[in-house]
């Protein structure tokens, strides 16, 4: 017996009540699922939108596609007809069983020499590997692609899991909602650039596909929705993303006002100077323990001498905390020539220069 058929059906579940119409009645629509909007489970059931991920995607037969999300299985039943295996990850046990019985004892047609018909049983059930679980917490597999209609509420922190993961895939094609999905593809100078547009277009190239209207999705969502393009950047930019995510939150956190009055307010640079001490301490001690291993390992008494020579006479002056950090960031703004400028007029090359700069003086934002 089945999980659907065994459990007791909770308050609501199998049909979706609309408020009483003119004639006093009410409208009640059937569904075999109770919809969870809270958990973001809005169907896409509009074939055409469907085959165009798809298309986009430019899947192959040896692919290996994640799939976040997969509801009922309109979307993987799609894909299990264009690639070599599909991994799905699901957090509703309903979802998760209702997918299992639809690609049970399914059937392909496939043809031999033109003229005899082989019928191949199973196929699309052993090409289907069901993971359980929150996506946000489970490592993901390898994989080649990944094509999702994925939780709204999720969208963030998943897409930078994603560019985040190793090794690279080749590309996702995911179905987002339509405000976030055009905040990804801002341009420097839009009124939506913001960290996520910078950050995102840092890692990957983002493409946008097209608009998916609200009739598409069975319960139709409140908000419009839209297709995106994601193609990690390979190999990916040799930054301390951690210390680039610093900067950015910092002059993003108000993205209208001059990078000079950003940089002088009193927090900004209470927490930069404490930075900035721990970082000199830091670097006092690991020059330290360099030495000291030099000395146990090569035991030579020139060689000791150089390398302390070296990193305590010649790297001294950037061990040493810099007295006036105020002044020695509005200098560093001003050779920049960021200091009247503001962060969302700021391509990602200004801001690479920038924290490039700061760092030299041993300012560092993690």
């Amino acid at each position: 017996m089945s999980i659907l058929s065994s459990a007791a059906p909770p308050s609501g579940y199998g049909k979706h009540t609309k408020a009483p119409t003119s004639t006093g009645k009410k409208e009640e629509r059937h569904h075999a699922f109770y919809f969870t909007s809270t958990k973001g489970q809005h169907i896409l059931k509009n074939p055409g939108i469907i085959h165009d991920m798809i298309d986009k995607s430019g899947i192959k037969e040896t692919d290996i596609v994640l799939e976040i999300g997969p509801g009922t299985g309109n979307l993987t039943m799609q894909l299990l007809e264009k690639c070599k295996q599909v991994i799905a990850i699901e957090v509703d046990v309903r979802m998760v069983s209702e997918l299992r019985k639809r690609v049970m004892g399914t059937k392909v047609k496939k043809k031999k020499h033109n003229f005899i018909i082989i019928f191949l049983k199973r196929p699309f059930e052993s090409k289907l590997q069901i993971i359980h679980g929150d996506a946000i917490k489970t490592n993901f597999p390898f994989f080649n692609l990944c094509i999702a209609n994925i939780p709204y509420q999720i969208s963030s922190p998943l897409i930078f899991k994603l560019l985040a993961h190793r090794p690279h895939f080749r590309c996702a094609v995911l179905m987002l909602q339509d405000e976030f999905a055009k905040r990804m593809v801002a341009r420097p100078g839009d009124y939506v650039w913001s960290r996520l547009s910078i950050n995102c277009q840092l890692l990957a190239r983002v493409g946008y596909l097209k608009k998916v209207g609200k009739a598409n999705f069975r319960p139709p969502p409140k908000v419009e929705s839209a297709l995106i393009r994601l193609e990690p950047r390979h190999p990916p930019p040799p930054i301390n993303f951690l210390e680039w995510d610093g900067l950015i939150r910092i002059c993003f956190e108000r993205r209208h006002r001059l990078l000079q009055k950003i940089f002088n307010n009193k927090s900004v640079l209470e927490n930069i100077e404490k930075n900035h001490r721990l970082f000199c301490e830091m670097k006092k001690w690991y020059v330290f323990v360099v030495v000291l291993l030099l000395f146990v390992c090569v035991c030579t008494v020139v060689f000791v001498q150089y390398t302390t020579q070296y990193f305590f006479f010649k790297k001294k002056k950037h061990l040493e905390p810099v007295a006036d950090v105020k002044a020695t960031i509005r200098k560093v703004l001003e050779e920049c020539d960021l200091a009247d400028k503001r962060p969302r007029h700021l391509d990602i090359p200004d801001f690479l220069k920038l924290m490039k700069m700061l760092n030299d003086k041993g300012f560092h934002f993690k």
